[in-house]
């Protein structure tokens, strides 16, 4: 890392004019890395202030893999200017208003960005800086800054990350910045998606965790942009989080009851027993605004989902698009349930479908040729060109298998009270089902070339079909006796 400064000072010294030999520069250098690192914070903040340095590091050291070059601009314009006006408002209210401080914090442009690159030329890492240097056409997306050096990670983390508060502003503008990318279409969302879970549980927001990532909505953005590992990682580093704050405040408060029946203590033993319990994080911490019963409350709703995406991973996968409808299935108690449900209820009309467990085996062995909802929204029909009939229940399996037919089952139709199935068959034959057992009650023959489509009537009395000889036939649903034909 020592290294990496004199190259960098070298490379400054080259590019700019200097009245020193090179010799008599590298001997004023400083002798550590650390050194090395707490001199170029010194030149950073004379360079552009001490608010919008402490900004630039702590959004680079709460980043996990850096920040693209636009996003940290846009990030450090956004701070600039508020500080600016910040400083407007302040020197309009006082009646001195001195020139220095925040009212001169310079305002983010090009050429300040720019020198703010070139300050942190020397730890960043080598594949950002070779890209953040060559400015190939359209090569936006690829230009990541993100710091290399531990000695400067650690440097900038005693100077401006001594306190809770600056982590947490760091990681909820980062939040926030990808919460906004979430519905931009291409490889910002993916990214977006991927961050926005990390810097919300780091960031200790925890009504947007339970609104915005513990949500269905959040899963299927996951599994959509094939993330649904990284969402189950951060689900579980939530859960983990909030248990180790229900921990330690029961270690707290276990520790205050033992220090209150102690019958003989010391004052500053009394002053803290009288206190409010200290726990390993900072008062700036937002878990002091957590009660018991909203961390309880926060712990189930995450390990429900947790276990849902470990468990219906196959499906989430393989249908994607599909997350509510397969969170529905859930126990009626659970959070995914209530949750799809009032998805649901704000739709016009509820989509009918079924989800199969692909993973329990295939229904049939050979192609599908037709499905059909029962009406009582319990039972789906299937039929296939391996002559049989299947009837499944919600989750997937098979009740009754219908095996009459010496062809294939090319359509088939419920009747309204969900009692009979009528399915066509590929030698010009129809047949009635009962769908309660898959006993064959009738079977009608009249067609003379194959039959293509079959209804029921409301009540399951009358069975029509129609064929490529391009006859409406009408049957009986009980006999199979032929009533009419138009």
């Amino acid at each position: 890392e020592y290294l990496h400064f004199v190259i960098d000072y070298i490379r400054r010294r080259e590019e700019s004019a200097q009245y020193q030999t090179r010799l008599t520069g590298l001997t004023q250098l400083p002798g550590t890395a650390n050194a090395m690192c707490e001199a170029l914070l010194d030149r950073l903040e004379k360079d552009i202030g001490a608010s919008l340095s402490r900004t630039l590091v702590s959004l680079l050291l709460a980043s996990r893999w850096g920040l693209l070059e636009w996003e940290l601009r846009a990030l450090l314009r956004q701070q600039s200017q508020q500080v600016k006006e910040a400083g407007a408002k302040a020197k309009s209210a006082t009646s001195e208003g001195g020139e220095g401080g925040a009212y001169n914090a310079p305002l983010l442009n090009g050429e300040l960005f720019q020198r703010i690159l070139r300050h942190l030329r020397p730890v960043l890492d080598p594949a950002s800086e070779a890209l953040a240097w060559t400015r190939a056409p359209f090569n936006g997306l690829h230009t990541l800054v993100h710091l290399r050096s531990r000695t400067f990670r650690a440097a900038a983390t005693r100077r401006y990350m001594g306190d809770d508060a600056t982590f947490l502003a760091a990681h909820h503008q980062l939040a926030h910045h990808y919460r906004r990318l979430t519905g931009v279409a291409g490889p910002l969302e993916t990214k977006a998606v991927r961050e926005f879970p990390y810097h919300v549980v780091k960031g200790e927001m925890w009504t947007t965790l339970e609104s915005q990532v513990a949500s269905l909505g959040f899963v299927a953005q996951a599994y959509l942009h094939r993330l649904g590992y990284e969402a189950l990682r951060e689900l579980v580093r939530a859960y983990n989080t909030l248990d180790d704050i229900a921990t330690e405040r029961a270690e707290a408060a276990a520790t205050a009851a033992a220090m209150a029946s102690t019958p003989t203590r010391s004052r500053g033993g009394a002053a803290a027993a009288s206190g409010a319990p200290t726990t390993a994080r900072g008062p700036t911490s937002t878990a002091a605004n957590l009660t018991d019963e909203m961390i309880e409350s926060l712990k189930l709703k995450l390990r429900e989902y947790c276990y849902f995406v470990k468990h219906h991973n196959v499906n989430l996968v393989q249908y994607p698009h599909m997350v509510r409808q397969i969170a529905i299935t859930t126990p009626v108690d659970s959070c995914l349930h209530q949750d799809a449900r009032s998805y649901f209820k704000r739709l016009k009309r509820s989509p009918h479908f079924v989800v199969v467990n692909r993973a329990r085996g295939k229904l049939h062995h050979q192609s599908v040729n037709a499905a059909a909802w029962a009406p009582t929204g319990l039972r789906v029909a299937t039929c296939s060109d391996d002559r049989t009939i299947k009837i499944c229940g919600v989750t997937g399996d098979a009740l009754i298998t219908v095996s009459q037919s010496v062809s294939k089952v090319t359509a088939l139709a419920y009747s309204g009270t969900s009692r009979y199935i009528a399915a066509a068959c590929q030698d010009r034959s129809v047949m009635v089902v009962d769908a309660t057992n898959g006993a064959l009650i009738a079977r009608a023959n009249g067609h003379t070339t194959t039959v293509r489509c079959v209804a029921v009537s409301a009540r399951g009395r009358f069975v029509f079909s129609g064929g490529e000889d391009r006859l409406l036939k009408c049957w009986d649903s009980e006999s199979g006796v032929e009533l009419f034909t138009t």
